[in-house]
């Protein structure tokens, strides 16, 4: 069992920022959900990381795998308390437009609402997206309290 070290937390911090996201081709993603939905998408993930109290499954054994120790949980999470599972994904490279339908999004400022509009919109058959400068990043996140 491998522990996370003091760079990879200090990488995950810096994921926060998207000029390192983009310059590295790295973002951060929480949660069990979200992380097996990326991972079933075949984005190649660098490396996973668990709580110590995640049991993780057999089906993403395959990946590498670090686990988090609770004093490092507060360095890492943007939720407020950690979801138990959560990894550093590649950045996968832009593609041409399959079809002729996609979506323009224009100043969209909530993850949260980004996420949900991706996964309808997908569901209805857009998988082409463009995105405004202004519109939050892949792993953007509101600042916590103190930060």
């Amino acid at each position: 069992m491998s522990f996370l070290s003091k760079q990879n937390i200090e990488e995950i911090r810096a994921l926060r920022e998207k000029k390192f996201r983009y310059e590295k081709m790295l973002f951060w993603a929480e949660g069990e959900r979200t992380v097996f939905s990326l991972l079933e998408g075949g984005l190649e993930v660098s490396y996973l990381v668990a709580g110590e109290d995640y049991s993780p499954s057999k089906s993403h054994s395959q990946y590498p795998l670090l686990v988090c120790r609770k004093k490092d949980e507060n360095k890492i999470k943007s939720t407020q308390t950690f979801p138990g599972i959560a990894g550093v994904f590649k950045i996968p490279p832009p593609t041409p437009f399959k079809n002729h339908l996609l979506i323009a999004l224009d100043k969209i400022s909530d993850p949260g609402n980004l996420g949900a509009i991706f996964r309808t919109a997908v569901w209805f058959g857009f998988h082409d997206f463009i995105l405004d400068e202004e519109t939050v990043g892949i792993g953007e996140q509101f600042p916590r309290k103190g930060e």
